[in-house]
């Protein structure tokens, strides 16, 4: 059994895999494509404002054509502070999985912290 990250219990979730708000199970090695989906070179972005923990973020992002979420920019203003080095890392990080197939909800359940709360924003809270 895995835990997730409030640390409760997952039964028949093996490390590794995500229990989806769904009940889905979402698995990386069962994931039918790890190649790396490109977006086009000129592309459509959306940008929001938003407060995390007291701070001012603003992201970015870019959709595939079928709607999903392709990537994610995060930024503090703040740039050479570790708070921006951070927003930046975990948004090129976030952008990869995206990229790789990952859906946003299954990362939003993976982890926690302003780059999911930008994907829940552009989700509609349902990431």
């Amino acid at each position: 059994m895995a835990e997730n990250e409030t640390g409760r219990t997952l039964a028949g979730v093996s490390a590794g895999e995500f229990d989806l708000a769904d009940g889905a199970i979402y698995s990386p090695l069962n994931a039918s494509s790890t190649q790396r989906q490109r977006l086009p070179d000129k592309r459509r972005s959306e940008i929001a404002v938003f407060t995390h923990e007291s701070r001012t973020y603003r992201a970015t992002v870019s959709r595939f054509a079928d709607g999903r979420i392709g990537e994610i920019f995060l930024d503090v203003g703040r740039y050479g502070a570790d708070l921006q080095v951070n927003a930046t890392d975990s948004a090129i990080l976030c952008s990869l999985a995206l990229q790789s197939g990952v859906p946003a909800k299954v990362i939003c359940t993976a982890i926690r912290g302003p780059i999911a709360a930008a994907l829940r924003l552009f989700e509609g809270n349902g990431a």
